[in-house]
């Protein structure tokens, strides 16, 4: 079973057992696990046995990439896998930036969706070469600021995206 596949098959038992923690916001169900070497939080807004409205999806790996790796390098590989792999949402992905100093990658949608004035993109922000959050956003001309927004992805994509974001952390 995939870590993706157990992520599902927690939030469905817990759902059935009305078990899931809500955060108090938009009663959003948020989940903080550790599952296969990984740490997982999400915090979804709803969810059926089809699809799930995700706020933000991160993971973690426990362990530190060896010393003799560049922090640099991987970040880039990491930034390289998201642009071939995730190419399954609205958008594909293209790096934005990479900050060796603070040991960050941001990978966004390469053409975001343009509607009345706004921008939506997905975002990837890639930490320390152990982490990967995931989210999307809406960035308002007029307000001149981006903002967080859910979005819909089915099971299939769900459960992919988090398999893929884990596997891309993996990465030594």
């Amino acid at each position: 079973m995939t870590l993706g596949q157990k992520i599902t098959e927690r939030l469905n038992a817990a759902r059935l057992a009305e078990n899931v923690k809500s955060n108090g916001q938009d009663s959003a169900y948020v989940i903080d696990e550790k599952i296969d070497s990984m740490r997982v939080q999400l915090e979804i807004v709803d969810f059926d046995k089809f699809s799930y409205i995700v706020k933000t999806l991160s993971v973690v790996r426990a362990q530190a990439p060896p010393a003799s790796v560049a922090l640099k390098d991987l970040l880039l590989r990491q930034a390289g896998e998201i642009e071939r792999r995730i190419t399954y949402l609205l958008e594909r992905f293209q790096v934005v930036e990479v900050d060796e100093y603070n040991c960050l990658a941001q990978v966004r949608s390469a053409t975001p969706y343009q509607k009345d004035g706004e921008k939506f993109y997905y975002e990837v922000l890639l930490q320390h070469g152990i982490g990967a959050a995931f989210s999307r956003y809406l960035h308002s001309n007029q307000a001149g600021q981006r903002e967080l927004v859910p979005c819909h992805l089915t099971r299939e994509t769900f459960e992919r995206l988090l398999d893929d974001l884990a596997a891309i952390v993996r990465l030594n």
